[in-house]
């Protein structure tokens, strides 16, 4: 497809999302194109390129075309500018920063360009007129006609994203992304820098499928813009965007639906990166990984050719049935726009699991308070994330047992490592992910009532992939904590689960205290401290998984990390306040004393902190989280607000405890629990003591008197 020919297809897109009612599309369809012709006419002006500054009919079908592009934003988006260009008041979201270049008579005059505005576009020479637009502070109806396509027409540019709709921040993250993968510095994207930014996965059929999807303008390579628009779709898409992609994502023939031969041939593709990631087509539903052994067998020198056929054929015999259930599943018929519409919004759990895992109970989730953004391919996280997920995948056995039926755990479980070789194609070296004690976290999250279906549905490779398929980014969100340390936190897409990367001496901890931990867990299932269901090694970095407990559809209002101490104890600009910060608002924990809430409460405080002290744990927080109800809603159906399963007694209210006047949410937990009393800390406090000479406000203290100055705190503060 030439340039021409290119540029008039994207100018019809535009016009038929105009026509649709889709503005916003239609918006950013435009100013694809005013951005094209600005660099168009600055290529013109520009005397090093054009010396003699001749100017053809061309020339003057842009300055039309941009004068019916700046017209048409205007009829969507009213927006009223200041003598120099500039916005000064919008009802609407702003233009991209080439607003200030979008007078058309300013370009014009500046080249010094003679237009007609009474020529046609599609010919210069003819006297029909170009039909004109006045601004307006209401769309187009659909029974009003619109400018017929010209025929020459603009490319895509650097910016599709509505900005209204992703914040600036991430909009320069994308610009980042882009240019960085960019190794050319051609504003484009060809096959090769998608398999880089893909890594570790490398699969040229499936790459060049996720590069049709993203591809709006049927480019040879991936424009800026259409790279941007693309993860945008993926990050804040709406259900048609979504369908839309995942449309053109199995559309191997490009004729406007899916039919049985395209589904087949994208699916062979998926399930061949799955087997990249260490994912094995199973018989059944529980046991993913039976053929794991017999396809590495076949590397062996002892298997026979006889042997190694049968083995490949009852694989591909595997693969065909899971296809042909799926295919039915989905409706045994071809996928127009409008189905895949419906599965998605009725039916999303069908390709979660691309036909490996059906899943009976498909989580519904939608917890607000995530840490973090997704990493996206490309991001210098992403090889770090596909190890992960792919790594304890592969630890996983998929066995729903009833909650509390497992076998306790021996002296030598909680001391067992387990290695996963982690080799993705020739080309990149071996990883390996070291997981610690894994069937004594296995008995730990079968304690707290975690299905393994559930934890699986967190890190899988399968739910990746189906849900990138769907035209939706689930892979972990990363964020760096609060805190001095400088770990990061990486949270599943569902919400529920968090990795946090630890340092060696807090993984040692945690081994030390396993032990006791796992006791203690058994006897008190309602406590609060975190709840932490694995301890891995990846390279060198050490990280945890843990319970997010803040896993709710609300939004807090405020969030308080709370020790007791008062030294430093401050951060009135949020999002996390501290001590000090909740006396300054003058905040209470209204717990009451209905049903011996209160009570309960105090008590297993004081125990949990009380085993920490034992332990020799000091520095952890009373977290809590904090939902107000609006004056015109009512907690009465607080407890069918959410779809999860309460764990614990203090989760019994949406995952929450209500407090007692049922205004008000509480989310709490003790969190940093893996922090020894040791030489480094006894020589913190004694600088700080002679510093400040308070010891009484520092933080760093002893494990007796911190936890004693921790529960007066607490229960100074809770009614």
């Amino acid at each position: 497809m030439n340039k021409k020919s290119t540029i008039q297809a994207k100018m019809h897109a535009a016009l038929q999302a105009d026509e649709r009612k889709q503005y916003g599309r239609a918006y950013i369809q435009y100013i694809s194109c005013i951005e094209f012709i600005l660099e168009d006419l600055k290529r013109v002006a520009n005397p090093a390129l054009n010396p003699q500054r001749q100017f053809n009919h061309q020339t003057a079908i842009h300055a039309d075309l941009m004068k019916h592009c700046v017209s048409r934003i205007n009829t969507l988006y009213p927006i009223v500018f200041d003598g120099k260009g500039k916005p000064v008041s919008s009802s609407s979201p702003p233009l991209p920063n080439t607003r200030s270049s979008l007078n058309v008579s300013n370009t014009q005059s500046s080249l010094n360009v003679s237009t007609n505005p009474r020529k046609s576009l599609n010919d210069p020479k003819s006297s029909s007129t170009l039909p004109s637009q006045q601004p307006s502070h209401r769309p187009l109806s659909r029974n009003q006609h619109l400018t017929p396509p010209p025929s020459f027409l603009p490319a895509p540019s650097s910016s599709l994203v509505p900005a209204h709709r992703m914040p600036a921040k991430e909009m320069l993250h994308l610009d980042h992304l882009f240019h960085k993968l960019d190794r050319k510095g051609n504003q484009k994207l060809s096959l090769m820098d998608l398999l880089y930014a893909f890594s570790p996965i490398r699969h040229d059929a499936f790459t060049s499928r996720l590069m049709n999807a993203m591809n709006t303008s049927r480019l040879t390579n991936l424009c800026k813009s259409d790279f941007k628009y693309g993860l945008f779709t993926l990050k804040y898409g709406d259900l048609d965007e979504r369908a839309s992609f995942a449309l053109r994502f199995f559309d191997v023939q490009s004729n406007g639906y899916v039919d049985k031969m395209d589904f087949y041939r994208v699916m062979d593709h998926l399930y061949a990166v799955l087997s990249q990631m260490h994912v094995f087509i199973s018989t059944t539903d529980k046991t993913i990984n039976k053929y794991a052994e017999q396809v590495l067998s076949l590397l062996g020198d002892n298997t026979s050719h006889s042997s190694t056929m049968s083995n490949m054929a009852l694989i591909e015999q595997e693969k065909s049935e899971k296809k042909d259930a799926l295919w039915k599943a989905l409706g045994n018929k071809r996928l127009t726009l409008d189905r895949f519409k419906s599965i998605l919004q009725h039916e999303p759990h069908v390709l979660l699991g691309l036909g490996i895992y059906t899943f009976s109970e498909y989580p519904r989730y939608n917890i607000q308070h995530r840490i973090g953004e997704p990493v996206l391919f490309g991001d210098s996280s992403f090889h770090r994330v596909i190890c992960m997920i792919s790594g304890i995948r592969k630890l996983l056995v998929l066995d729903d047992k009833p909650f509390g039926s497992y076998v306790e755990p021996s002296s030598s479980d909680m001391t067992e490592e387990r290695t996963v070789s982690l080799s993705f194609t020739e080309r990149l070296p071996v990883a390996s992910l070291l997981c610690f004690a894994p069937s004594v976290f296995a008995a730990l999250r079968s304690i707290f009532h975690v299905k393994e279906s559930e934890f699986w549905f967190a890190f899988s490779p399968e739910v990746f992939l189906g849900n990138l398929v769907s035209g939706r980014l689930a892979s972990l969100s990363e964020s760096l904590t609060d805190g001095k340390s400088g770990n990061f936190f990486y949270t599943s897409h569902c919400g529920l689960f968090l990795c946090k990367t630890i340092n060696e001496a807090e993984a040692n901890q945690l081994l030390s205290m396993l032990p006791s931990y796992f006791k203690y867990c058994v006897h008190h299932p309602d406590t609060l401290l975190n709840r932490l269901y694995g301890l891995y090694r990846f390279e060198s970095s050490y990280f945890i998984i843990l319970e997010n407990s803040f896993k709710t559809s609300f939004s807090f209002s405020a969030i308080y990390d709370l020790k007791g101490s008062t030294l430093g104890r401050t951060n009135p600009s949020g999002p996390v306040y501290k001590d000090l910060d909740f006396k300054e608002h003058q905040r209470r924990l209204f717990i009451g004393p209905s049903n011996n809430r209160k009570t309960r409460l105090l008590t297993q405080l004081r125990t949990d902190s009380s085993f920490l002290s034992s332990l020799g744990i000091i520095d952890y927080s009373f977290i809590v989280g904090v939902y107000t109800f609006p004056s015109s809603s009512s907690s009465s159906s607080v407890h069918h607000s959410t779809s999860y399963r309460e764990r614990s007694f203090f989760q019994s209210d949406a995952a929450g405890f209500l407090s007692a006047d049922g205004r008000h949410l509480y989310y709490f937990a003790i969190i940093d629990t893996l922090i020894p009393y040791n030489f480094k800390k006894k020589a913190e406090r004694l600088l700080k003591t002679v510093v400040h000479g308070d010891e009484h406000s520092i933080s760093v203290s002893d494990p007796s008197f911190y936890s004693n100055r921790f529960i007066s705190f607490l229960e100074s503060i809770i009614d």
